[in-house]
């Protein structure tokens, strides 16, 4: 019902599934909207949606922008507009006697808030604030050892070494880092969003693409004033 609902609130807004994964404990489904949008000379991006959701408590159901860099199809997952913690992670079945019209009426609360999350983060507004967001990041400049720091926190070593590899040796499928005063690549924070965008798009464990796409909308989102 949940998926249902999310299918439905898109269909109503013209976005259309692009990626999506069912694992043993997960499932995740992401629409965009049927056209591109320019919020940096020459770097192109879908915008659409995301749903997150496990039955078994391995993550709560998610509702939150996507960003989809047109040239590479690295997609980063912003902050949740929509989220709730699943139950089935912190009680068992036996703790709660729910009657059928209850658990009913349960769904239907949940399912309403879903569509309107979805028509929420598709609206003119929250699209624009989007590409401002975007433009800021892209004009925002950090150095590697700051950069490293916040990664640190957030990703594995060896996609850390990743990073540093496509900074100092820039590669056409991500958009060009800024230039140091010593004459160096340097970071802006669009570009390392989309880095590891795209090493989220290159791996082939589905949950670890998700993680991955996550921690690209956190550094997209670090410093929003949205």
């Amino acid at each position: 019902p949940m998926l249902n609902a999310f299918i439905e609130a898109c269909n109503e807004v013209w976005a259309e599934p692009v990626a999506g994964y069912a694992s043993d404990t997960r499932v995740g489904l992401q629409c965009y909207l049927p056209w591109a949008f320019e919020p940096v000379p020459g770097e192109y991006v879908a915008l659409g949606v995301w749903f997150g959701n496990s039955d078994f408590g391995d993550g709560k159901l998610r509702i939150s922008h996507t960003i989809m860099r047109v040239r590479n199809w690295g997609a980063a997952i912003m902050e949740d507009s929509y989220s709730r913690v699943h139950l089935g992670g912190v009680v068992r079945d036996s703790d709660i006697r729910m009657s059928d019209l209850v658990a009913a009426k349960e769904i239907d609360t949940v399912a309403t808030a879903i569509k309107h999350a979805v028509h929420e983060i598709l609206a003119p507004e929250p699209v624009r604030k989007l590409m401002t967001l975007i433009t800021k990041a892209n004009e925002e400049e950090i150095p590697w050892e700051r950069l490293k720091g916040q990664l640190g926190k957030l990703l594995a070593k060896e996609h850390v070494e990743k990073l540093k590899e496509y900074l100092d040796a820039p590669i056409r499928d991500l958009p060009p880092p800024g230039v140091g005063s010593d004459g160096n690549p340097l970071a802006t924070r669009w570009w390392a969003s989309s880095a590891v965008a795209y090493i989220a798009e290159h791996s082939d464990d589905n949950e670890a693409q998700s993680d991955l796409r996550q921690v690209a909308g956190k550094l997209l989102g670090d410093g929003d004033d949205r």
